[in-house]
């Protein structure tokens, strides 16, 4: 548990929505002066609701272990895990039919180097922090140690995907190269009789010159 005076490092901040309990990560807290930004955060990311800042100690992983800023357990508070039981009348981070806005990253500041951000492609590594934003480095690129980037692929899956697209093209490539075309031979094939001929045969008529490329199907890793 971490005191109201002090914070051990790696301790990480907690957003609370006080009418129902929900709670969601916001950034990691490097001194007790960091807290109104942090809190700003926490306001901001849930505007049209009530919040309160807790933190979640080093170690500790389940967000219901998070303590609010008086000591108090989040487990103790009036409202832990509500929104798991029943759903709270006009308790919602943004107003009925209004989409949320990301906060830009240049405005965020919580964010220190070797944050972990989310990116169209997978996840970025905060690598540096400037007046006019972070620097971004994609983690698949980043120099990070294994275990470090082992974690973050857990999550994000992006270089698992990266060598299933890579597989995915050296199996076309694979059966293009081998492709063959098929012609269609003159052939006959028996028709109905009718009155007053006897049964025969007719030839098959080719529509057009040449042959088309045989279709090669492959399994894809993108698909269900």
């Amino acid at each position: 548990m971490a005191s109201p005076a002090s914070f051990a490092a790696g301790t990480r901040t907690v957003c609370m929505r006080r009418c129902d309990g929900y709670v969601f990560p916001l950034g990691r807290l490097h001194a007790r002066a960091d807290l109104p930004v942090h809190a700003a955060a926490c306001a901001a990311a849930c505007p049209n609701a009530p919040t309160e800042v807790f933190t979640l100690a080093p170690g500790r992983a389940e967000l219901e272990q998070s303590v609010a800023l008086d000591g108090r357990p989040y487990l103790r508070a009036a409202t832990a895990n509500l929104y798991r039981r029943t759903r709270v009348e006009n308790c919602s981070c943004q107003p009925s039919g209004a989409a949320a806005l990301l906060m830009p990253l240049a405005d965020d500041r919580t964010l220190r180097p070797g944050d972990v951000v989310a990116s169209e492609e997978g996840a970025d590594l905060v690598a540096g922090l400037s007046r006019t934003g972070p620097a971004l480095v994609d983690y698949r690129i980043a120099a990070l140690s294994r275990p470090h980037r082992n974690a973050i692929e857990d999550r994000v899956g992006a270089l698992r995907r990266d060598a299933a697209k890579a597989a995915f093209r050296e199996a076309l490539q694979a059966k293009g190269s081998g492709a063959r075309r098929l012609q269609v031979a003159e052939a006959q094939i028996p028709t109905l009789p009718t009155v007053g001929a006897s049964a025969g045969f007719a030839p098959v008529v080719s529509r057009g010159e040449g042959f088309a490329a045989v279709r090669m199907v492959s399994p894809s890793p993108f698909g269900h």
